[in-house]
Parts: C-alpha cells; structure tokens; sequence
C-alpha cells in the first residue's frame, strides 16, 4: 500500500522522493508530500503528461491543488 509512505516524510528529514506515480493517486501524492511537516529536499517524479503540463500551467488558472482524478 501506499499509505504509509507519506505517514513517514513527517517522522524523518533530509530525504528524497523518486517516484513514477500513477495517475489515479497523483494528486493524493502530491498534496501529502507538499503538506507534510517535513517537506522532502528533491522530487523526481515521473507523471502522465497531462498531469504535468495542469501543475505547470502558466495561466494561473490551475494550481497544483486543484488537481482531481
């Protein structure tokens, strides 16, 4: 299960997150990770391409938050 993995970014620092995530929990891995007490140094995800180009918009109309599966 993937539950756990976020339960543990608040309990230890100075890590990093290599991921491919699957597009189904994108939004729930982000949002646990980003909220968390302690936030991972790096990121390296692998997203679905749609997924990725909604995080990065430009237009401000689409935040990172707001992305629902």
């Amino acid at each position: 299960r993937h539950s756990g993995i976020p339960h543990l970014a608040g309990k230890i620092e100075n890590y990093k997150v290599v991921a491919n995530i699957p597009y189904y929990i994108t939004s729930r891995f982000l949002r646990n990770f980003l909220s968390s007490q302690t936030q991972p140094e790096l990121m390296v995800l692998t997203l679905q391409r749609e997924v990725a180009e909604r995080i990065a918009a430009a237009d401000g109309k689409e935040s990172i938050l707001s992305i629902s599966v």
